[in-house]
């Protein structure tokens, strides 16, 4: 591809309304499991977007519960749920927001509050 070509294409895409931050989210996929008990090796491995490997280790381990029945293994879909809040966590804010916040403390702090100004 040459050069203008390449400069071409990425300026039609930039200039494309379907990208951008500007476009309203996607709507929530509904519920996966569709009130269901148990799903399938790969139904919890593409739910959890793992391998079945890990999702047979994770049964090993005890962190996924799961039932045998004849030669199908079924995971419970609460032990994936219990996995998934368990597994929660928080990321930390941005350094920006962090230098805004102490910047703003240091503002608040440097202005005297009065009581009784007219």
């Amino acid at each position: 591809m040459s050069r203008a070509t390449a400069k071409q294409s990425l300026s039609s895409s930039a200039a494309s309304p379907d990208i951008g931050h500007n476009q309203p989210p996607e709507p929530l996929p509904p519920d996966v499991f569709d009130g269901r008990l148990t799903v399938s090796i790969d139904e919890a491995a593409t739910a959890l977007g793992v391998g079945r490997d890990t999702v047979y280790n994770m049964i090993q381990d005890g962190r996924l519960v799961a039932s045998k029945f004849n030669t199908r293994t079924a995971v419970h879909v609460i032990s994936i749920r219990t996995l998934l809040a368990a597994t929660r966590f928080k990321p930390p804010p941005r350094a920006r927001t962090l230098a805004r916040a102490a910047k703003a403390r240091a503002k608040d702090q440097e202005q005297p509050t009065t009581g009784d100004t007219p």
